[in-house]
C-alpha cells in the first residue's frame, strides 16, 4: 500500500506535514477518518505501520506531524504554547476536513467523521476555539482518545 503525504496551510506561512492511507478501496462516502497525532520523541512517521490495516476496519489513517515540541521553565509561556498548539491542531483538522471532503459521522450507523488519537495536547484548551470551529468539528469529530503525562 503506497502512503500518500501533503500539507495543510493553516495560517499565513504555518503549514503541517501529513502522511495518509487514502481512502482506496474504502466507500468515499461512507468511511471513518482515524487521525494520529504524536507526542515529544518521535513523529508522524511511526504510525505509518497503521496505514495498511485502515482498509479492513473501514478507516482512512492519517499520521499528522506536529510543529516542533518545547518545554519552558516559565509556566505561563508553557501554557501559551498549549494553548496555540492546540489551536493549530484544531485548524489543521478543520481545514483538512473540508479540503478531503470527509464523510460527515452518520450516528445510527456509527461511520464517517473523525477520531482523533494523540497525547495530552491534542485538544489542551477547547475553550479557546471560535464558535465556528467548535460548529465545524460538532459534525466530524465525535471520539478523542488520549494518552495523559
Amino acid at each position: 500500500m503506497s502512503t500518500l503525504v501533503g500539507t495543510v496551510k493553516i495560517a499565513g506561512d504555518i503549514e503541517f506535514f501529513y502522511g495518509d492511507s487514502g481512502f482506496n478501496g474504502l466507500d468515499p462516502t461512507n468511511y471513518t477518518t482515524v487521525g494520529f497525532i504524536h507526542d515529544m520523541g518521535f513523529n508522524g512517521a511511526v504510525f505509518r505501520k497503521l496505514f495498511p490495516f485502515g482498509t479492513e476496519h473501514n478507516y482512512r489513517v492519517v499520521s499528522l506531524y506536529r510543529r516542533g515540541v518545547w518545554i519552558h521553565s516559565d509556566n505561563n509561556d508553557h501554557k501559551e504554547y498549549l494553548h496555540l498548539a492546540c489551536l493549530q491542531i484544531v485548524r489543521f483538522l478543520v481545514t483538512f476536513i473540508a479540503s478531503q471532503s470527509i464523510p460527515k459521522y452518520a450516528n445510527e450507523q456509527k461511520t464517517g467523521g473523525t477520531i482523533l488519537i494523540g497525547w495530552s495536547l491534542v485538544l489542551y484548551s477547547p475553550d479557546a476555539l471560535t464558535t465556528e470551529e467548535l460548529r465545524d468539528l460538532e459534525s466530524y469529530l465525535h471520539t478523542v482518545v488520549y494518552y495523559g503525562n
